[in-house]
């Protein structure tokens, strides 16, 4: 059973290494407009996602990952469009208001 939970974790690391990529191709592509802002959103869905918790858009931007150690926040607004913008691309899904 231990195992199972183990290979569990194992699969889950592996998809988000595999969305990682998929990011960093858009990215270098040039389809997203604040690069900085689409780390921080990415990185707090996963890091959360990794832990077993599925965050809400509020919750994505109270806790917003920070970069290189800045401090700067993100409006409310500014997070909820990246977020949608990453949901019309297929980057990341919603279910119940849960990301």
């Amino acid at each position: 059973m231990l195992e199972d939970k183990f290979n569990n974790k194992m699969n889950q690391t592996e998809i988000i290494k595999k969305e990682l990529h998929l990011f960093w191709a858009d990215q270098q592509a040039g389809n997203f407009v604040n690069k900085k802002l689409l780390k921080q959103t990415l990185f707090t869905v996963a890091y959360y996602n990794a832990l077993g918790y599925y965050p809400t858009s509020f919750f994505i931007w109270k806790n917003l990952i920070s970069i290189k150690g800045d401090d700067e926040k993100s409006s409310l607004g500014d997070v909820l469009s990246m977020i949608d913008k990453l949901k019309n691309k297929n980057k990341i899904t919603e279910r119940n208001g849960m990301y």
